[in-house]
């Protein structure tokens, strides 16, 4: 587990989340991982479950391609602002 600061905008709002992240699956053999996390913002009063993953795939002998993929669920008032402002952003 490991615990960290994030500070980002999402538009017109700033945030500084604070939270915790954990190694879900770690794959050497297929070069594969899975994390997720959960942080809250105090001063807006929300927060952020995401989940993601990744993998390596190999296009040739000089080349590999990094598949990410991954889920944000916004809470409280964070979560209020709606889909307009976070789907514009994102």
């Amino acid at each position: 587990m490991y615990s960290g600061r994030l500070r980002l905008k999402l538009g017109p709002i700033q945030l500084k989340l604070e939270g915790v992240m954990e190694l879900d699956e770690r794959d050497r053999e297929q070069w594969r991982a899975a994390a997720r996390s959960e942080a809250n913002d105090r001063r807006v009063g929300g927060g952020a479950k995401v989940s993601g993953q990744m993998q390596l795939v190999a296009i040739g002998p000089s080349t590999t391609q990094l598949i990410l993929s991954g889920q944000v669920r916004f809470l409280g008032k964070l979560g209020e602002f709606g889909e307009p402002l976070i789907s514009k952003t994102s």
